[in-house]
Order: structure tokens, then C-alpha cells, then sequence
């Protein structure tokens, strides 16, 4: 009896393996590639540490701050026809 339960949780764990990796392949044929993907994460925590470090910045006038608001804007719009 506890033979055929040992079988039973390899042929589960068998076919849980199966249907990762074929997840997995599906996944990595997807147009969008993974990296593409992670390189566009790394540039949006790149963006939020370089506008936190603007806002923090005790020194800015408001012209400075004006002029950070309408290149962020251009960036969204850039950001947005991307796609």
C-alpha cells in the first residue's frame, strides 16, 4: 500500500514538472521577450530613483521644477506612442 501511494506522489510530481516546463516554452516564445521586459523594469526603478532624488533636492527653484515636470510629461508621451 505505501508503495503504490510513493508512485502515485512521483507521477504527481512527474506530471506537475511537465506542465511547468511547457508553461515555461509558452512563455518564452511570447513576442514580447522576457529580457525585453526586464531591461523596460530596470529603466522604470532607474526613473523613480532619479525623480526621487530630484524631489529631495533642497536647492531647486521653481523653474527647475517646472521644466523636471515637462520632461516627464514628454517622457509618458513617448512612452505611450511606444507601444
Amino acid at each position: 500500500m505505501s508503495n503504490s501511494r510513493s508512485n502515485n506522489s512521483y507521477i504527481v510530481l512527474a506530471l506537475i514538472a511537465m506542465i511547468t516546463v511547457l508553461g515555461l516554452v509558452f512563455l518564452m516564445q511570447r513576442e514580447d521577450e522576457p529580457s525585453t521586459r526586464l531591461g523596460k523594469a530596470v529603466e522604470e526603478v532607474g526613473d523613480g530613483l532619479k525623480d526621487a532624488g530630484r524631489e529631495l533636492d533642497p536647492h531647486r527653484t521653481t523653474g527647475e521644477k517646472i521644466g523636471d515636470a515637462v520632461e516627464d510629461f514628454g517622457d509618458d508621451i513617448e512612452d505611450a506612442t511606444e507601444n
